[in-house]
């Protein structure tokens, strides 16, 4: 009886480590499995924020690029004003020149129908 007790115990003993040993393969599997896991998900993470990075810094291009388009803008209002405050000048200058001009020649005509009179 004794024997088989033993037996039964060694059986036992042996029948423990054997679930012992298979739990421990399971366990290194699943520790692989979330290593993997892990490092998939620090990579995406990693991609992610160099997306967001460039993103960001895409953003800040663009930015500068409204703010020099802005400044050209205003440049190019400053020059239509002068252009156009020129042309107003001009047309001013030709009206004056006209009426002196007009007047010459009503001057001119008087005088020449007075010589003929």
């Amino acid at each position: 009886k004794t024997s088989q007790t033993t037996q039964d115990a060694q059986a036992l003993k042996h029948k423990i480590a054997t679930q012992q040993a298979n739990l421990d393969v399971l366990s290194v599997e699943k520790l692989e499995i979330a290593k993997e896991e892990l490092l998939y998900a620090t990579w995406e993470k990693e991609k992610l924020e160099e997306n967001y990075s460039q993103t960001l810094q895409q953003q800040d291009d663009l930015l500068a690029k409204m703010k020099q388009m802005e400044k050209e803008l205003e440049r190019e209002r400053d020059n239509v004003n002068k252009l156009s405050k020129k042309l107003q000048d001009a047309e001013a200058k030709r009206h004056e020149l006209a009426t002196q001009n007009a007047n010459k020649y009503a001057l001119a005509s008087g005088e020449l129908e007075a010589a003929r009179k």
